[in-house]
């Protein structure tokens, strides 16, 4: 979102909460990173807390080609371990490279219903997501 969008939507926050929004370089644009930084190059790129929700893992890190030569790619993943995602599966390769194969635009369909299934399970309210 932009700095204006931002503020319009954290209008309830605090004066002081609200001058602590930084400047926005970038909104992403039709949810496309070449769309919105336009052939762009960067000397490095930090992605914190984003890939694990990439439904094409392969095509999203083709598109580090917005890197100048010998640029670099930080990656913060969390630690499954520490996450309500302990019980699910990894993914395997052949799940990577299904969603490169087919282009995933978005979540299949199986791993919304693994996702929701496993929410069930560990939901300590005891009402049913799914």
């Amino acid at each position: 979102m932009s700095v204006p969008d931002l503020k319009k939507k954290y209008a309830a926050e605090s004066a002081e909460f609200l001058e602590q929004i930084v400047p926005v370089d970038y909104v992403l644009v039709n949810n496309s990173l070449k769309e919105t930084v336009k052939g762009e190059k960067f000397d490095y790129v930090i992605a914190s807390h984003v890939i694990e929700h990439v439904p094409d893992i392969v095509s999203w890190l083709k598109d580090s080609i917005y890197l100048k030569p010998n640029g670099i790619l930080s990656l913060v993943i969390p630690d499954k371990r520490y996450t309500f995602d302990i019980t699910r599966d990894e993914s395997s390769p052949a799940d990577v490279m299904g969603a490169y194969i087919e282009r995933h635009t978005k979540a299949s369909t199986a791993s919304v219903y693994d996702y929701l299934a496993e929410g069930r399970s560990n939901n300590r309210s005891g009402r049913s997501l799914v």
